[in-house]
C-alpha cells in the first residue's frame, strides 16, 4: 500500500520536472529576437529605415500598443488632428486607403524608427501615391507633435492610422 501511495505521489512529480526541463530548453534554445517578433510594436529593423537606432536601441520600451497614446501627444490629440488636418493638402490625391505609421518616440520627442504600412479599403497591401505618404509622414513625424517626457530615458511605441478617401 506504501509503495503505491509513493508512486502516486513520484509521478506527477517526475512529470512536472519533465515538462519544466523541456520548456526551459525549448525556451533557452529560441533566438532572442525571435521571442520578440510576436510582441506588439515590434518593427524589423533591416526592413525600414531609420534614423540614429544605435543611439536609442538599449533604452527600454514604454507602453504596448497605444497605451501612452493620452499623454504623448504634445498638448492634445485634437490639437495633433486639427495641424495635420490644417495643413495636409488633399487636392492632387485621388487615392482610396489606409496610411499606417508606427513609429518609436524617444524621451527627447524624436522619431527614430518607423515602419510605413500602405493598405486598400480590403486591407491589402496597397501603394499609395508616394507624395501623399511623404506628406503624411512628415507632418505626423514632425518633433512638436510629441511630449518629451523630461528626463525619463524610455522609449515609446506610436501607431497612427490614416484613411484615404476620394468620394
Amino acid at each position: 500500500m506504501k509503495k503505491i501511495k509513493l508512486l502516486l505521489f513520484l509521478i506527477p512529480f517526475v512529470t512536472l520536472l519533465v515538462a519544466s526541463y523541456l520548456g526551459y530548453e525549448n525556451y533557452k534554445n529560441k533566438k532572442p529576437n525571435e521571442i520578440h517578433k510576436v510582441r506588439v510594436g515590434y518593427i524589423e529593423k533591416s526592413e525600414v529605415e531609420f534614423d540614429s537606432i544605435k543611439e536609442y536601441a538599449k533604452e527600454s520600451i514604454y507602453g504596448t500598443y497605444s497605451s501612452t497614446a493620452p499623454r504623448i501627444y504634445k498638448g492634445s490629440k485634437y490639437q495633433f488632428k486639427k495641424h495635420i488636418l490644417d495643413n495636409y493638402t488633399s487636392e492632387a490625391f485621388d487615392d482610396n486607403g489606409y496610411l499606417v505609421l508606427r513609429f518609436y518616440i524617444n524621451h527627447k520627442g524624436e522619431v527614430f524608427l518607423h515602419d510605413t504600412i500602405e493598405l486598400n479599403h480590403a486591407y491589402e497591401a496597397f501603394d499609395l501615391n508616394d507624395s501623399l505618404v511623404n506628406q503624411l509622414t512628415a507632418l505626423s513625424f514632425r518633433k512638436e507633435n510629441w511630449n518629451p517626457f523630461g528626463d525619463n530615458k524610455n522609449n515609446y511605441y506610436m501607431h497612427l492610422t490614416y484613411m484615404v478617401a476620394r468620394p
